[in-house]
């Protein structure tokens, strides 16, 4: 093998080695999963309220939900989650202060949020929601 020959061969070489590299940088980085997240803020008093979340248009098959619900009410209340009213996964009472974290599995493309009140007259709601899926 002449050295024309060998360099042609170490150049081949050392161009498919950095295609492989980069490739390789790219699954590592690029990890296929994604965030849906929401934020609202919403009113709290003596009526009942269903709030929908859904996922982004980028998103498809996701797995979980993180919720945190921050707020006061006057009186009592209850927050519920879960993908429909015949299908809730946790409910909490909720009453002056509050502050409270979820994280569950999640199948369907939405989530829903349900309060209901018990003795509520008034009060506010922070709700941040973050659903996790892969990547379309």
């Amino acid at each position: 093998m002449n050295s024309r020959t060998k360099i042609i061969l170490l150049l081949i070489i050392s161009v498919l080695a950095v295609m492989f590299g980069i490739s390789l940088f790219q699954s590592l980085t690029d990890t296929g999963f994604y965030v849906s997240t929401r934020k609202m803020e919403a009113k709290l008093d003596d009526k009942e309220k269903l709030i929908r979340f859904e996922i982004d248009e980028s998103a498809q098959y996701p797995y979980q939900a993180i919720l945190n619900f921050e707020g006061y009410i006057n009186g009592k209340g209850i927050l519920s989650f879960g993908t429909s009213d015949s299908s809730i996964y946790v409910s909490d009472t909720i009453d002056d202060d509050f502050k409270i974290n979820y994280r569950s599995d999640l199948y369907a493309d939405w989530c829903i949020i349900k309060y209901m009140p018990i003795s509520a007259t008034d009060g506010q709601v922070k709700i941040k929601c973050e659903i996790l899926s892969h990547k379309k």
